[in-house]
């Protein structure tokens, strides 16, 4: 996960902290800071970000799972009209931090309903992974109710193909002279 040079909804919890016991952080979003995130993601508004944050460590503290829920209200532009299109979000998430294996090589797997992250050095920013998790979880081409993108094309209609303007030039170079 990279982060921004400006992290807009930072909420830092120091690992060294976390046991194999599970913690849980409850975090909310201030109205300032919701502001800040629909302005970086292009969203016109979030109304609401909150999550619960579940972290404890796996693995003899090699590891960390951080499970998270989010719920969001946001406000969106129709791809179609651009007019307002409200979203929920209602998602769990599970991130697993661990060292990367000598090798260097990472499996990823596809089917996991998890994802991997090197474990950070210093503190874990969970404001800035909720964030991140919310604009994923969001409904990437929105559309107003009602809204067509062009009722003259019927979706097996192809367009009309392109008039190549040299291809009378290519009849006339194949004619003997």
């Amino acid at each position: 996960m990279t982060k921004p040079a400006t992290v807009e909804f930072s909420r830092p919890i120091d690992l060294e902290r976390v046991t194999d016991v599970e913690v849980t952080h409850d975090i909310a979003a201030t109205r300032e800071e919701c502001a800040a995130l629909a302005a970086r993601f292009g969203l016109l508004a979030i109304d609401k970000l909150e999550a619960r944050i579940r972290l404890r460590r796996t693995r003899g503290r090699a590891e960390l799972r951080l499970r998270g829920r989010i719920q969001a209200d946001v406000t969106q532009a129709c791809v179609v009209t651009l007019a307002p299109v409200g979203n929920t979000v209602d998602e769990e998430f599970t991130v697993l931090y661990g060292t990367a294996p000598e090798s260097g090589d990472v499996e990823i797997d596809p089917e996991a309903d998890s994802l991997w992250e090197p474990l950070p050095d210093g503190p874990l920013d969970v404001g800035e992974l909720v964030a991140q998790e919310m604009v994923l979880a969001l409904d990437p081409y929105p559309r107003a109710p009602g809204a067509v993108l062009d009722p003259g094309l019927k979706p097996t209609e192809a367009p009309e193909p392109k008039v190549n303007p040299f291809a009378v030039l290519a009849k006339l170079r194949k004619q003997p002279p």
